[in-house]
């Protein structure tokens, strides 16, 4: 089956290989986790790069949930498989910061210090420095403006947990 869509979400959740187009012609075929962790960016710059973060695999905690140590920290990451992993994945949309500790269980957060900030479409696209980690986070220009986001300024972040992949 063929399946045409511009929802990245939806092409991950449904394919099994995917084709990405770029000026009318085929740009890239592969698996989709091929594309979407090692493909090419078309010039538009239409796929997503993730954050890939090594970590060491700890255990199955048997409830669906495997334990890994990454930069320092637990992270609980969704057992796909129930074959050990290295790495997780998590797209910078998913990384949540705020200058302020949040509520809630303190299950996959960090704290870090901006590297950088740029804006593009709309967007804001922060580098985040924990340990000797980078994360990337993306928002809108307008949330990371109310935030007072800066350089250098000291954030707190939440990976959440559905959208992290252990591969």
């Amino acid at each position: 089956m063929l399946f045409v869509t511009h929802n990245l979400e939806e092409a991950q959740d449904l394919g099994d290989r995917m084709g990405v187009m770029a000026g009318g012609e085929l740009e890239q075929v592969g698996r989709v986790d091929e594309i979407m962790l090692q493909g090419k960016s078309s010039e538009c710059g239409f796929l997503e790069k993730p954050n890939v973060f090594c970590c060491t695999y700890e255990e199955s905690l048997g409830n669906g949930l495997v334990h890994v140590r990454w930069a320092g920290r637990t992270l609980f990451v969704p057992e796909d498989g129930g074959k050990p992993f290295n790495r997780v994945t998590i797209y910078p949309r998913h990384v949540y910061i705020s200058p302020y500790p949040p509520p809630g269980p303190r299950v996959n957060r960090f704290q870090g210090r901006i590297r950088k900030i740029s804006h593009k479409g709309g967007m804001a696209h922060v580098e985040v420095m924990v340990a000797e980690e980078r994360v990337y986070a993306q928002m809108t220009t307008e949330q990371a403006q109310s935030l007072s986001l800066s350089t250098e300024r000291s954030v707190y972040g939440i990976l959440k947990l559905r959208a992290l992949h252990g591969f």
